[in-house]
């Protein structure tokens, strides 16, 4: 009988097997990665606009959704106020800062409010569609108090 060497079919379908598995823990963990990636992007710009919306309401400005266009519509806290990316986020121009593009995935929420006399203003982004936030997705909301992220109810 002669001394063979090398693998059987059994043992080189398991390892294919162990490769597979590894390859696909891998895979899930890398798109957990590149979500947690955008989430955090959105909240850098998010966070970066609370600057913006203190500097309009020390210059008696309320936030817009529009403020490029030639009628600003002003963010009332009513269902569709929602800003348009890069456009400008006060009433007069007042600063260079424009609402950010969002990531892929990424939409402002509706909902954007702003009073200067009361010295109150919010802001929402979240995962969702082109109309709607997605119920359970996550969202990044900033207000005159800060800014908050989380998973929805």
């Amino acid at each position: 009988m002669k001394n063979k060497k090398g693998f059987t079919l059994v043992e080189l379908l398991v390892v294919i097997a162990i490769i597979g598995i590894l390859s696909t823990v891998a895979i899930v963990n890398l798109n957990s990665a590149r979500d947690k990636a955008r989430a955090a992007s959105v909240q850098s710009a998010m966070s970066q606009l609370t600057s913006a919306a203190i500097l309009c309401h020390d210059d008696l400005q309320n936030l817009t959704e529009n403020g490029a266009l030639v009628a600003p519509v002003v963010c009332t806290g009513a269902a569709g106020d929602q800003p348009v990316e890069n456009t400008t986020v006060c009433e007069q121009d007042y600063t260079d800062a424009t609402w950010p593009d969002l990531p892929v995935g990424w939409i402002y929420e509706d909902n954007c409010a702003s009073d200067y006399t009361a010295s109150t203003w919010s802001f929402t982004a979240c995962e969702g569609t082109l109309v709607t936030c997605t119920a359970g997705g996550r969202t990044v909301t900033c207000s005159n108090t800060g800014c908050t992220s989380g998973i929805t109810p």
